[in-house]
């Protein structure tokens, strides 16, 4: 009786700390979970890139001319300058980046 009681203890235990569960209905509209991952990803890598640069030259307007580029992610470039938006407080702001690195 107590093994019993021990194993159904662990099992309970185990399954406690297992982790989130999700269930979806079959009806519900298919998603890549792998790619929605992938972008969590590359935002908390943006996040944490903003939080490390120490000087960042911030804009509320980019000069007129500029390309958007939609690869790695949206950028503007014009006169080897690179332009991230960025909306802060309600506001559109554009954030000098480096050179995006394009993905092969």
């Amino acid at each position: 009786m107590r093994s019993l009681l021990l194993i159904s203890c662990l099992l309970f235990c185990a399954a406690a700390v297992a982790g989130k569960i999700v269930v979806r209905k079959s009806s519900d509209p298919e998603f890549d979970v792998w790619a929605l991952k992938q972008e969590l990803i590359e935002q908390n890598a943006w996040n944490e890139a903003l939080r490390q640069q120490q000087i960042l030259n911030w804009v509320y307007s980019i000069p007129p001319g500029c390309l958007l580029y939609r690869t790695p992610y949206h950028y503007y470039a014009c006169n080897n300058q690179y332009w991230r938006p960025y909306a802060h407080q309600g506001q559109q702001l554009y954030i000098e980046i480096d050179p995006p690195k394009q993905r092969p």
